[in-house]
This record gives C-alpha cells, sequence and structure tokens, in this order.
C-alpha cells in the first residue's frame, strides 16, 4: 500500500540527511503519539524532543498526544493548543478503547503528514505514513533479562510484542537509541521496514543545572564514606536486588561503602519489597534510599559522589550514563551490549546476575585513583566523538528525516 499526502508537490526538493537544501512548501503535519511514553526514560525522550518540535511553527505544525499526570505538564505551555491529555488512570481497556476509536478520530481530523510513535507501539492502520520509535528493551531481549515479574506481567509483554509485530506492517522507518536495539529489533521482528537513529542528549532540565556544586543534605551523614549512586525508578530489570545481594555477601569488604538509591514505594510492588528487605536486613545505612529526585538537582548528586552504580539487566539508552560522562563521574555497569555500545571505554563493567563480580568491580574503581581518571578521560572522548548532539540537534534531524519520508512517498509492507 503507497501512503498519499496531501499537497506534496509533485517534484520535491532535495533533502540531505542534515541540512535541507529548500524548503517544504509548508509546516509539515506531524502527530506525535507519546501517551504511552510514561515510564521515567520514555518520559525523557519525549518532554525532550516534543520540547523541540513544538518551538518549530515554520517547518512544523504539531499535534501531540500525551498523558496526564506524567510531567508532560512541564511543557503545556509550548503544546498548547495543539495537545490532546489522555489519561489512562490505570485502565488497560480505556487505553485499548482510546487507541482504536480515538486515534483514528484524530487522524482524519488533523490530516497528518506523518504519524510518529513514540512508544513503541504504532497505530494498526494508520493511513498517513508512520514512523515507529521501539524504545521498550522488553520487546527485544530474552527473559532472562526481565527481572522478577509476574506470570501476568509476561503476559502482558507477549501480547503487546505481537501487537508491535503487527504495527511494523504498517511502518515507514523504525527508529532505536542505539544500533544494539535497532540489530536486535531486526533480528525480533525481521521487519524491511528502514531503520535509523535516534539518540538521546543530555536533558534541558539537567543541562540547565550543571554548574550547580552544591552538596545534597542527604550526603551529609556521609562525607567519609565512598558514595556510589543507583540513579533510577524501580523496574525489576534495573536489577537494584542484586545491590542488596552485593550488601548482604559483602558487607565487612565494603565497609566504608553507602550507595544511594532513587526509588519510592509506589513505583511498583518490587519496590515495597525491597525497601523492606533493605530494613529487615539492617543495611539502612549502606544502601540509603534517597527517594525520586528531579532531574535539575542530578548535576548537585552527581558531582558529590565518587562513581555511578547501575547493575541494569537491558537498555534503550539510559540518560545516566550521558550525565555521568558529562558531570566526570566513573561509570560502574552491566557487562552487556547496550551499555557496551553507549559508553565505551568510559566504564568499568561486571557480571550484573554476579554481587562478587560487582564487589570486584567496586573495590578496584574505589583504590585505583589512576583507573577513575581513565574512565573519566575515556568519557569525554566518547561524549565528543558519539553523544556530541543536543536535543535541537536531534529534533532537527528528525524534521528532516519526515520531509524527506512525505517527498518520497514510501511504500509501506503489510505482510509481516
Amino acid at each position: 500500500m503507497t501512503n498519499g499526502v496531501e499537497d506534496c508537490p509533485d517534484v520535491c526538493p532535495s533533502i540531505g540527511a542534515a541540512t535541507r537544501e529548500s524548503s517544504f512548501p509548508r509546516p509539515l503535519r506531524l502527530l506525535v503519539l507519546a501517551h504511552t511514553n510514561r515510564s521515567a526514560g520514555a518520559r525523557s525522550v519525549a518532554v525532550n524532543l516534543l520540547r523541540v518540535l513544538a518551538t518549530k511553527p515554520e517547518e512544523v505544525e504539531l499535534t501531540a498526544v500525551v498523558p496526564v499526570g506524567c510531567d508532560y505538564e512541564q511543557i503545556a505551555g509550548v503544546l498548547s493548543p495543539h495537545a490532546i491529555w489522555f489519561d489512562q488512570k490505570g485502565s488497560y481497556m480505556k487505553r485499548f478503547l482510546f487507541d482504536r476509536i480515538m486515534l483514528p478520530t484524530y487522524v482524519r481530523s488533523t490530516k497528518p503528514d506523518v504519524i510518529v510513535s513514540l512508544g513503541s507501539i504504532g497505530m494498526r492502520d494508520p493511513g498517513p505514513a508512520q514512523v515507529i520509535l521501539v524504545q521498550d528493551p522488553h520487546f527485544v531481549y530474552p527473559s532472562a533479562h526481565y527481572g522478577r515479574m509476574t506470570v501476568l506481567q509476561h503476559l502482558r509483554y507477549f501480547v503487546q510484542r505481537r501487537q508491535v509485530r503487527h504495527c511494523l506492517g504498517r511502518v515507514a522507518t523504525v527508529y532505536g537509541q542505539t544500533q544494539t536495539m535497532l540489530k536486535r529489533a531486526s533480528h525480533t521482528f525481521r521487519t524491511g521496514a528502514s531503520t535509523k537513529l535516534l539518540p538521546k542528549a543530555i536533558s534541558s532540565n539537567v543541562s540547565s543545572n550543571l554548574d550547580d556544586v552544591s552538596q545534597p543534605p542527604e550526603f551529609a551523614p556521609f562525607t567519609s564514606c565512598f558514595r556510589l549512586i543507583c540513579l533510577t525508578r524501580y523496574y525489576p530489570h534495573k536489577n537494584i536486588e542484586r545491590i542488596l545481594q552485593l550488601f548482604q555477601r559483602f558487607k565487612y569488604k565494603l565497609k566504608d561503602v553507602v550507595v544511594f538509591i532513587t526509588v519510592a514505594p509506589d513505583q511498583h510492588p518490587g519496590a515495597r519489597r525491597l525497601l523492606r528487605r533493605i530494613d529487615q536486613c539492617g543495611l539502612s545505612e549502606r544502601i540509603i534510599n534517597i527517594g525520586p529526585v528531579e532531574q535539575r538537582r542530578i548535576p548537585s548528586l552527581f558531582r558529590h559522589c565518587h562513581a555511578l552504580l547501575l547493575p541494569t539487566l537491558m537498555e534503550s539508552f539510559s540518560a545516566a550514563y550521558l550525565e555521568a560522562m558529562a558531570l566526570n563521574l566513573p561509570v560502574l555497569t552491566s557487562d552487556l551490549d547496550f551499555a557496551r555500545e553507549i559508553c565505551g571505554e568510559g566504564a568499568l563493567y561486571f557480571d550484573p546476575w554476579s554481587p562478587e563480580s560487582m564487589m570486584k568491580a567496586i573495590i578496584e574503581i574505589r583504590k585505583n585513583a589512576d583507573l577513575r581518571n581513565r574512565l573519566i578521560e575515556a568519557a569525554q572522548i566518547k561524549l565528543a566523538d558519539t553523544h556530541n548532539q543536543s536535543w535541537e540537534d536531534i529534533g532537527s534531524s528528525l524534521i528532516n528525516d519526515l520531509h524527506n519520508l512525505v517527498c518520497h512517498k514510501p511504500t509501506v509492507r503489510r505482510d509481516i
């Protein structure tokens, strides 16, 4: 099926990968679906990207579908009046009906040139050209990487994976935040759609506070300790339980080490279990929960820690890596493909399934100042060579891609 586009000129201008030689005859009409981007990492991508797209009215006529109560209110001013607010309130049936009934209605009323789905699952029968950012790693990693999940959660991802497979048959371009993610998506779904990178940059809420050197009050009792921070919400695949096992087994070898975590009990049933177990094991002075933190506080937190500790089992692209690298904080993380691609030589790796491996990495980085300096230097090189784009650059590149897509009127496969 060939997706036609209204008002596209008979002869479109030549569009390069980064620079358009001639402008489109009118702003490109975009419908951006971000109502499923509710988790921390996915939300950050959507918020930063929408902030850029919304400030380019001469290039983009934007309509965005965003969730209520997930911090998108911070960009309500720039999105208004072209925002459609979706309040799911925990009901998957409400989401199902919204996707099947309301979204097609919005497509007919807004007449977009391109639908951009930032939440991995796109529309089943979009009509216009559609591109998808596949960023939920559950869709491309085996279940061994999921962490402790219930049968119901496994079933949910099984169903959603089938939805992704179906939607990819209606997609012109599949975006991924890393080559690792694109390769895994291509292997998992065998899609014939073109693939492109849509990388990540440091959030504007973090970059605007990079000069903050104030000491976090939570750190005051621990100034004599070797301080690690695990900056993440609770998800089973974040593997935070392994930190508890680490201190249960090697409490005395790590006697001067503390780890700050940023978990709230209401984030997940597993979060409540984890926090309860930390207290029961008498480790609340070694694993210190400071609760969720605003992005603007990240520079202050990172500047007063000795290393970032992320034992995660799978990622699309954790912004914590970039933030640590930008703030000269050494990275300790899982020896897995996504981390190797993002951090390169700028991290010290360990087996995330082995508390002993994690312990040895912590001891090595604690006692070896030269190693910490080498990691920081390597991270700066990696930032300069690979992670050198801002959200403004990323947004502009996406607009160029979408102009190119519209002008070439792609044929979308239906046989996946």
